[in-house]
């Protein structure tokens, strides 16, 4: 918790309007407290609500935030670390057919659309954080109607409902690299389990569109795992 407070602190201090998204906002808003089995903290920016500001030229020149080399200035996700802890922050676009938000441009990358929503502030926990509202029609299209139960096994890059214009390939291939992850962690439960949530698809054949668009998406993927 400190480490999402700080973090929200400086970007607010940067002149951003941080707030919570996917599993921070889920464990806050289900339970009062962050999701024991989760990873890291996830933060969403509106894209222009920041006067021009860049999320990564900010986060480069803060002493107190690291940031790995291959960002770069307009980029839609960055993580990083704050006090030792991971961090993922979305930038969410307005678009004609709602928000969204993603991995990167690159087309049939990992990205999710969500119905338009306002922000606002309210106490979740030990703090005061601005959530998107409604926030039960967010949390339902991250993780579908029944999200008020606890699914450890639930992984949004891969069976997220709000899953947009994603290439099963590029599903396939985070669920494979997540799966190996858990297996080396000797988490073997939860390797089968993302594998369970593997989409059907057909081998793509040499030479294809599917094979080249993956030459594209893999790099930008390689990053979650």
């Amino acid at each position: 918790m400190g480490a999402l407070l700080k973090l929200c602190s400086l970007l607010e201090t940067g002149g951003f309007r941080p707030f919570l998204v996917a599993g921070t906002l889920l464990g806050l808003v289900r339970s009062g407290s962050l999701l024991a089995h989760d990873r890291d903290i996830d933060i969403g920016l509106l894209r222009g609500d920041n006067g021009g500001k860049d999320m990564v030229d900010f986060i480069r020149t803060h002493p107190d935030l690291m940031l790995p080399h291959s960002a770069r200035p307009g980029d839609r996700y960055v993580g990083l670390t704050v006090n030792g802890i991971a961090a993922d922050i979305f930038v969410f676009d307005q678009t004609p057919s709602g928000m969204v938000c993603g991995f990167s441009n690159l087309p049939g990358d990992i990205q999710w659309r969500h119905t338009p929503f306002q922000l606002h502030n309210t106490r979740l926990a030990r703090g005061m954080f601005c959530i998107p509202t409604p926030t039960e029609t967010y949390l339902s299209e991250c993780y579908g109607p029944g999200w008020r139960k606890p699914d450890p096994d639930f992984a949004s890059a891969i069976s997220s409902p709000a899953l947009h214009n994603t290439s099963p390939y590029a599903i396939a291939y985070l669920a494979l690299a997540r799966a190996r992850t858990c297996l080396l962690a000797g988490n073997a439960t939860k390797a089968a389990a993302l594998l369970q949530q593997l989409p059907r698809i057909d081998l793509p054949q040499p030479g294809s569109v599917a094979r080249e668009a993956m030459a594209h998406t893999i790099p930008a993927i390689k990053r979650q795992t």
